[in-house]
C-alpha cells in the first residue's frame, strides 16, 4: 500500500517538480475561490471574464440632492445680557443658486431647558419641511409671469376680444391682486382650497369660484410645458350641501335657457 501511494504521489525532492506543484495549487485555489474580475482578461483556466454590463457605482453623495439640515441650538447673548436659544438653517431663494443663512431664535435660556430647545428646533423643521422628500426649490417664475404669457401670446391667438374679456376681469378683479407673487410651483389643490374659503367668506358664490379657477387653470396650463393645470377642480373642499344646491341651480337654469329657446 505504501509503495503504490509512493508511486502515485510526485517526488517532493525535486525542486523542479515541488516547484511546478506548489504553482498548479495556486492557480486551483485561486480559480475555486474569486478570481479577480478584470475587463477581457483570460484567467489561467482558459476562462475569459467580459466587461460588466453596467459601470460600477461611484462612491459618494449624489450632487442633485440637496443634504438634510440638523442645526446645532446655540446660546446667544444680548446688549442687557438676557441669553436665548437660537439655531441657523439654509432656505433656497428663488432664481439664485446660491442658498441664504437665516436664524431662528428659539426662546429665552431661562424659560426653557435645551432639551425642549432641541425638540421646538424639530418641530421647526419639520413643520417648514426643510427636510421632507416633497420640497422643491422655489422657482422664480411666479403667477404674473403666466399672467402676461397667457395675455401677449396665448389670448391674442386663440382667444376673441369678447371671449377673452372675461377671464381678465378674472384676473384684474380676484388672481393678479392675491396670486402675483405666489411661485408657480406654490400652486396646488391645497393653497387653492385656501384661497377659495377666503373669497367664500368675502361673500363671493360658488359658481363665481369655479368660474374663476377654470381661469386660473388656463393660465397655469398655457404657461406649463406639459400643458396640463397643477390642480383639479375635483379636489375643492366644497361641502356636499353646497354642491347640491349648485346642481339644482345649474338644472333650473338649463330649463330656463330650454324655455327661451322654444320661444
Amino acid at each position: 500500500m505504501s509503495q503504490n501511494l509512493g508511486r502515485s504521489m510526485p517526488s517532493t525532492k525535486n525542486p523542479q517538480v515541488s516547484t511546478n506543484l506548489l504553482d498548479f495549487r495556486h492557480r486551483a485555489i485561486s480559480s475555486s475561490t474569486n478570481p479577480p474580475v478584470v475587463p477581457n482578461t483570460v484567467l489561467s483556466h482558459g476562462a475569459r471574464i467580459s466587461p460588466p454590463p453596467f459601470p460600477a457605482r461611484k462612491c459618494g453623495k449624489r450632487m442633485s440632492r440637496r443634504q438634510g439640515q440638523n442645526p446645532n441650538v446655540r446660546i446667544g447673548k444680548r446688549a442687557n445680557g438676557e441669553k436665548y436659544f437660537y439655531f441657523q438653517y439654509w432656505i433656497d431663494v428663488p432664481g439664485e443658486e446660491a442658498r441664504r443663512r437665516l436664524t431662528e431664535v428659539v426662546g429665552l435660556r431661562k424659560e426653557m431647558t435645551r432639551s425642549e430647545a432641541e425638540r421646538r428646533k424639530l418641530d421647526f423643521i419639520s413643520n417648514f419641511k426643510l427636510n421632507s422628500n416633497d420640497y422643491q426649490i422655489p422657482s422664480s417664475t411666479t403667477f404674473a409671469h403666466a399672467t402676461k404669457h397667457y395675455r401677449d401670446v396665448l389670448a391674442p391667438r386663440m382667444l376673441r376680444a369678447s371671449t377673452f374679456s372675461i377671464p381678465d376681469g378674472h384676473l384684474k378683479t380676484h388672481l393678479e391682486a392675491d396670486r402675483n407673487d405666489v411661485p408657480v410651483e406654490h400652486i396646488n389643490i391645497d393653497s387653492v382650497n385656501e384661497w377659495m374659503w377666503k373669497k367664500r367668506q368675502q361673500g363671493m358664490s360658488w359658481v363665481q369660484i369655479e368660474n374663476v379657477l377654470r381661469t386660473m387653470q388656463r393660465v397655469l396650463s398655457a404657461f406649463s410645458k406639459d400643458r396640463k393645470p397643477p390642480f383639479s377642480q375635483q379636489g375643492l373642499a366644497i361641502p356636499d350641501r353646497d354642491k347640491l344646491q349648485m346642481k339644482i341651480q345649474w338644472r333650473l337654469s338649463d330649463i330656463h335657457y330650454v324655455r327661451i329657446s322654444r320661444m
